[in-house]
C-alpha cells in the first residue's frame, strides 16, 4: 500500500488502459482491488442481473415443496393442488 500511494496516479492510467485490476496488500487488513470505473460497472451490473434471477426462482418455487424419493406421493399432491387450483377458477362468482 506504501509503495501503491507513491504511484497511485500511475496505477490508476495502468487500470484504465490494460482494463486489469491490481491488488493492493495491506499489512493486517484486508485486500483492496483498485479497478475502473467501466469495470466495477460490470460487475455492479452482473452482481444485479444474478440478485433478480435469484428473486425469480424463488417466487417460482411456489408453495408446493415435493420430495422426489417418493414420486407417487408427489403426484398425488400435485393433482391435488392442481385440482383446487381449478376450482377455484372455475368456481361461479357472485
Amino acid at each position: 500500500m506504501t509503495e501503491a500511494r507513491k504511484d497511485l496516479f500511475r496505477l490508476a492510467d495502468e487500470v484504465t488502459e490494460k482494463c486489469e485490476e491490481i491488488i493492493l496488500t495491506r499489512r493486517g487488513k484486508k485486500d483492496v482491488v483498485l479497478v475502473s470505473q467501466e469495470e466495477w460497472r460490470g460487475v455492479k451490473e452482473k452482481a444485479i442481473k444474478y440478485e433478480r434471477r435469484k428473486k425469480k426462482k424463488e417466487s417460482m418455487a411456489g408453495s408446493i415443496i415435493l420430495k422426489t424419493t417418493d414420486l407417487e406421493t408427489d403426484i398425488r399432491k400435485l393433482r391435488k393442488e392442481f385440482a383446487r387450483s381449478l376450482a377455484k377458477v372455475s368456481a361461479p362468482r357472485d
